[in-house]
């Protein structure tokens, strides 16, 4: 996926800016007609019109209210905006007739012990927003999850959460990106895999990852991956854009790796149900936490208020929107290549080809378009 640099001073009101244009007909009207809908209903649009205003209140009063109900005001908000977000990219209303979740009844200690189970895999509110917005993900396989899992998976929590929960295996791992005028590579820190039996067990758990990348290469320090020419793209991004890679969940012998945006919804399922229905857990929690607990679902709900609109937007327009601070109207050109690079690039991307054995599936014309293509990458990442 692309990414579109945005400059402001305000991400988190810059991000209702943009989602605020599909408040308004015309603009709704137009976007569905541009996505190649040729029929599109007025219910349609007021329908999207009105979640997503909605959505953004629900948002702006979360924001000024105490823990004690902010949880269920952010997921409300945040259904909301699923809901409309999910009807712009398919001209159609979702048919969901229940949340998709439920708690069950097993008695937690810690909000991390707290288990939700996905269901209603034809109605279901989270099952429907994992078919449009997590590639199908199935969720609803008769296999619970427990908060402390949730909380492991979001990229911005993971220092947090690896000092807090001990006893807890992480599954997002932060990846290094290394580019230089020749090739992008990545690697991983061996420190950062320490909660698993070693390396290769934490990396035979990432879906995706052979699909993405050549053979890891394992260094006393670090495991170094290499992306294949044409290979598929997989991981995620924290808020600062920082790059990491979803180790799954195991559910039933499968695993199983929700995207982002769907993995802070039923964290948000959990803590929104948790004030209404488990007061006994949640107002001692609350009022009185000693653990530092409470810093870890604050900073959680602080992700959510901040990123879910942001990774909303980037479903919306199949771009990642990057918020930065910075000046515009500079254009560097120390980092242009030479024509000696762009012939070395070229006798790279050949070496790579023949290694991993692809050099005879190639035509001229199509080896010609794939060198382009490969600049072309390179240029939008920034080498150029």
């Amino acid at each position: 996926m692309d990414t579109l640099p945005v400059t402001t001073e305000n991400p988190e009101a810059e991000q209702w800016r943009l989602l605020s244009q599909f408040a308004y007909y015309p603009n709704i009207r137009r976007h569905l007609e541009n996505s190649g809908f040729g029929t599109v209903e007025d219910e349609t649009v007021q329908f999207v019109a009105g979640s997503i205003r909605q959505s953004q209140a629900f948002f702006q009063a979360a924001e000024d209210s105490p823990l004690d109900i902010s949880p269920l005001l952010l997921y409300y908000g945040a259904t909301n905006l699923l809901i409309g977000a999910y009807t712009l990219k398919t001209n159609d209303r979702p048919d969901i007739k229940h949340h998709g979740m439920i708690i069950t009844d097993h008695v937690a200690d810690r909000i991390a012990d707290v288990r939700m189970l996905p269901r209603y895999r034809e109605h279901g509110g989270l099952q429907q927003f994992a078919n449009v917005f997590s590639n199908g993900c199935d969720l609803a396989n008769g296999h619970a999850w427990t908060m402390g899992e949730i909380l492991g998976a979001i990229p911005d929590l993971r220092r947090d959460f690896e000092r807090h929960y001990q006893d807890l295996p992480y599954h997002a791992v932060p990846v290094e990106v290394i580019r230089t005028r020749q090739r992008c590579m990545e690697r991983i820190s061996n420190d950062d895999l320490t909660r698993y039996p070693g390396p290769e067990e934490a990396l035979s758990q990432i879906p995706g990852l052979s699909q993405a990348y050549l053979v890891p290469q394992y260094k006393p320090d670090w495991v170094v991956l290499h992306p294949k020419l044409q290979g598929v793209e997989i991981g995620t991004y924290s808020s600062s854009n920082r790059k990491y890679l979803q180790i799954g969940h195991n559910k039933g012998g499968g695993m199983v790796v929700p995207n982002q945006l769907i993995l802070l919804y039923m964290g948000l399922f959990v803590l929104g149900f948790l004030p209404r229905y488990l007061p006994a857990l949640w107002n001692p929690f609350v009022q009185s936490d000693t653990t530092g607990e409470k810093l870890i679902v604050e900073k959680f709900l602080a992700i959510c208020q901040r990123y879910m609109p942001n990774l909303v937007l980037n479903s919306i327009f199949g771009r990642r929107i990057q918020f930065l601070n910075e000046t515009e109207g500079i254009l560097d050109l120390t980092t242009r290549f030479t024509e000696d690079e762009l012939k070395q690039i070229v006798k790279e991307t050949v070496r790579e080809l023949r290694e991993q054995g692809e050099i005879a599936s190639f035509t001229r014309e199509g080896l010609k378009r794939l060198i382009v293509e490969t600049i072309q990458q390179i240029q939008t990442q920034g080498e150029m």
